[in-house]
């Protein structure tokens, strides 16, 4: 975290294919939920201070997930699922 983004990295168990991880960042939390056969995965987490949901980037490589959101700002609603690259 530094004074505008919000740096988030996830480490996913092998196998996991992006297609099969679900993101969602609103105003004031990131969630990620993976679901692909027996495994299962859900992350949820809060921040006291505002997300920009429309600039959150997450890019998935070698079972690393790395998500980066600016702070401040945004409107209400109910978020953004974010596409995986």
């Amino acid at each position: 975290m530094d004074r505008d983004k919000v740096y988030v990295t996830y480490e996913l168990p092998g196998g996991v294919a992006k297609e099969n991880i679900k993101l969602n960042v609103t105003e004031n939390n990131i969630t990620l939920d993976v679901r692909e056969g027996p495994r299962k995965y859900f992350k949820s987490m809060d921040f006291d201070f505002k997300l920009k949901p429309n600039t959150a980037r997450a890019k998935f490589t070698n079972g690393i997930l790395d998500v980066t959101v600016e702070k401040e700002g945004g409107s209400t609603g109910s978020g953004r699922t974010v596409t995986i690259e």
